[in-house]
């Protein structure tokens, strides 16, 4: 078996936990998040191309990677790892449906697909965030799906739940 093989079956089942919260998520009363069940996830070598990156999320939230690295994690910075991804895929799959403030603790507000001029102008906000924006918002959407903040620790700034520091526009 290769290493990236063993990365995923590994990492599988920890996937899986954190994709079926996000699936179960109702933003609004019987609407759940159909379209996280037919993301698909890969183990890639390149994805860890600097200490700190173990995962990344295709534009259209359909693909996400992991390095096989991810599995030297403790296990609560590979699910919240995790969580950050899926929080882009929803991002992703739902483009400008969820609305985020910019601080990572404050949840994100759903407000689904709406056809207005105030829907058109979040668009086209969305649409041109920076890459901490982007990194924020997933950051709020995976707070809000899972109740838990995401924070960032030890010396490469990883995903956690239980750290204090917040994402800072330096972490890249």
């Amino acid at each position: 078996m290769t290493t990236c093989e063993i990365a995923a079956l590994t990492l599988e089942p920890y996937y899986d936990a954190v994709r079926d919260k996000f699936a179960e998520y109702e933003p609004e009363p019987g609407k759940r998040l159909i379209r996280v069940d037919k993301i698909v996830y890969v183990v890639e070598p390149a994805v860890h191309d600097s200490p700190r990156h173990f995962g990344a999320c295709s534009e259209d939230g359909r693909l996400i990677l992991f390095a096989p690295e991810i599995i030297d994690l403790e296990d609560e910075e590979a699910l919240a790892l995790i969580a950050h991804e899926l929080g882009h895929a929803c991002d992703f799959l739902y483009p400008a449906q969820w609305v985020t403030t910019g601080d990572p603790d404050a949840k994100a507000t759903w407000i689904g697909k709406r056809d207005d001029k105030q829907a058109r102008k979040w668009f086209s906000l969305w649409s041109s965030r920076s890459r901490h924006q982007v990194e924020v918002s997933a950051d709020s959407i995976a707070r809000t799906i899972l109740n838990k903040p995401i924070r960032y620790c030890g010396d490469c700034d990883v995903q956690c739940f239980r750290g204090t520091k917040k994402r800072s526009e330096e972490i890249r």
